[in-house]
């Protein structure tokens, strides 16, 4: 069967996720936890699906890039023929909750859920790479029917905020908060976005949760700085 006309030689791995920030290119191995910066190549769009388009001019075609391809391939960030995998669409940051909007859930209540998400969650990320925590939360948003009413994650995550600090301690451990904060939400039925964001000069890589646009465990200026690279 011949591909399609629009079909591109390569594609990134379902495993990968790629993102544009300024004249380099972020890849995110979700199997290994491993991130990789290459320069924004203007025919590499053309050749890979799912590669960013440039946000800033790019460098000049190179004579490099073939070496490129087959070292991506070689590593098994990029795969022959196929469909890169394209995640939901993120709206703009625009707003952060109003902790003082807490759902009022009683405090024994609200602490065996705490409890219990942040627990699975330290679990999760011990024995499940970002492959698998990806693909469970894409299965349970499913679940759920995409639903996440903003308003009542707003009030559930405020009290999250609260109870948060008797649980569990350093604001800097944002990926076991974010998904620790996303099965505390599961437990009412919503389905928050989960994200992974980068930043380059220097670099950086930060994880939130979001209900539309409003960020759910961080300042939303925050978060702006950074380019979403997984979305779930």
């Amino acid at each position: 069967m011949s591909q399609p006309r629009d079909a591109k030689p390569c594609a990134l791995a379902h495993h990968v996720r790629a993102c544009a920030v300024g004249r380099q290119v972020v890849l995110l191995d979700l199997r290994h936890d491993r991130y990789l910066a290459v320069p924004q190549q203007t025919p590499l769009c053309e050749q890979i699906d799912g590669w960013p388009a440039c946000t800033e001019p790019a460098a000049p075609p190179s004579s490099r890039n073939g070496q490129l391809l087959a070292t991506l391939l070689e590593q098994g960030l990029l795969t022959r023929g196929g469909r890169a995998q394209h995640d939901r669409t993120l709206p703009r940051p625009a707003r952060s909750i109003d902790t003082r909007q807490a759902a009022d859930l009683g405090l024994v209540r609200g602490l065996a859920v705490l409890a219990s998400a942040v627990s699975h969650a330290a679990l999760t990320l011990r024995f499940r790479d970002l492959a698998a925590i990806a693909t469970a939360l894409a299965a349970r948003r499913g679940r759920f029917g995409g639903a996440c009413s903003e308003v009542e994650a707003c009030g559930l995550a405020a009290r999250y905020a609260e109870l948060r600090p008797i649980v569990f301690g350093p604001r800097d451990r944002c990926l076991l908060d974010s998904l620790a904060l996303a099965n505390f939400l599961a437990h009412w039925r919503l389905a928050p976005t989960f994200v992974i964001g980068v930043r380059t000069r220097p670099f950086a890589a930060h994880a939130w949760v979001q209900a539309g646009p409003i960020v759910l465990n961080d300042r939303h200026e925050h978060v702006a700085q950074y380019q979403p690279l997984l979305v779930v």
